[in-house]
């Protein structure tokens, strides 16, 4: 069978069933980022490689190629943050073609250095290599205390969804530079696409705290992230209300009529999920007066599925979800996936 056939979650799943764990693996293939015990006592070592998407800001001549380099450095440090590591060093690979400007080159690699200077990861090098097509890699690895290692799909019924970050300002920004909004409101969304940036403080409040039972990254998207971290068996609740929508996603509500909760299900914002207990409810509530933007969004319960409620109608719905997957649908294209997010029935009620 064609990978596009297959899709990409069906074929990770068949994949990894056929993996061995080696013993020094600490955390077993499907999580966010692998850790690893290097003897260290009670760290170990979280390692991450991710391919980073291609940059439409870049391509469509928004902004320049240190996006790129940016993005590399967020999408593999989100995911070291996600199962609770420190991340410490970043090393970048670039496939490019030889007709490719060298400058645009450059500023990849100094667009990581940026990203990670800022965030006191060190750039400790790559690789560079020719290519039909430019593909950027980045790895990364940091520091984990065992005792405190985020994994996915432990998330307990009664424990609370919390997010870390907000919902769908990437794909609100693009939408209105894609229908040709120029001035003043478009250099905000062009600066908001060019500084792709992960839940530093967010995750640091949660991770030397303890709080979270489980964690992902929302690289695939909210509906995605709550089926990795509830339970086997379990399901989630969500209260609409509680949805923290970046102010461009509600502007490509009010402007283009793309529903709030498909907004929720697109990428690009780098956001994480976690479950937490209900006993540290009023520890999130506190971090947002440590400057912290984390909010409990719904409820994991004993019921399969991703179902969602109106606090103010009490309505009550099934969440119709939207994931960003390879070899069929995805953002980067902008194609079918966005069109999903702007056609798709997000909800469906059930009373």
């Amino acid at each position: 069978m064609k990978l596009k056939a297959m899709h990409e979650k069906p074929f990770i799943a068949e994949l990894l069933s056929g993996l061995i764990t080696d013993a020094n693996f600490v955390n077993g293939f499907g999580q966010d980022a692998s850790v690893m015990d290097i003897g260290f006592g009670d760290t170990a070592i979280a390692l991450k490689i991710d391919r980073a998407a291609k940059p439409i800001a870049a391509i469509r001549g928004w902004t320049d190629y240190s996006m790129w380099g940016a993005l590399a450095v967020t999408a593999n440090c989100s995911d070291l943050l996600a199962v609770g590591a420190r991340p410490k060093g970043f090393m970048i690979s670039m496939s490019l073609p030889g007709d490719w400007n060298a400058v645009d080159a450059k500023k990849i690699v100094y667009g990581a250095q940026e990203e990670c200077t800022k965030n006191g990861v060190a750039l400790l090098g790559g690789d560079t290599k020719e290519s039909n097509e430019p593909h950027i890699v980045g790895c990364a690895f940091g520091l984990v205390d065992r005792s405190k290692i985020l994994s996915r799909r432990r998330g307990q019924p009664g424990d609370l969804l919390v997010l870390a970050g907000s919902l769908g300002g990437f794909v609100g920004a693009y939408l209105s530079l894609d229908a040709g909004v120029r001035g003043g409101a478009a250099a905000e969304y062009v600066t908001y696409l060019a500084k792709p940036s992960a839940r530093w403080a967010d995750a640091e409040f949660i991770n030397s705290s303890g709080l979270a039972t489980s964690g992902t990254d929302l690289s695939d998207g909210l509906y995605e992230g709550i089926l990795n971290v509830v339970s086997d068996g379990a399901g989630a609740v969500l209260d609409l209300e509680r949805l923290p929508y970046h102010k461009f996603a509600h502007q490509a509500n009010a402007i283009f009529g793309v529903p709030l909760i498909n907004l929720s299900f697109s990428v690009g914002d780098w956001s994480i999920l976690y479950a937490v207990p209900e006993e540290h409810r009023q520890a999130i509530e506190r971090a947002k007066n440590l400057g912290c933007n984390l909010t409990v969004i719904g409820k994991i319960d004993g019921q399969s599925g991703v179902r969602a409620q109106s606090s103010h109608t009490g309505k009550r719905y099934i969440v119709q979800g939207i994931v960003n997957q390879h070899f069929d649908h995805r953002l980067e294209d902008e194609g079918s996936f966005l069109e999903k997010i702007r056609t798709n029935v997000g909800l469906l009620e059930i009373g």
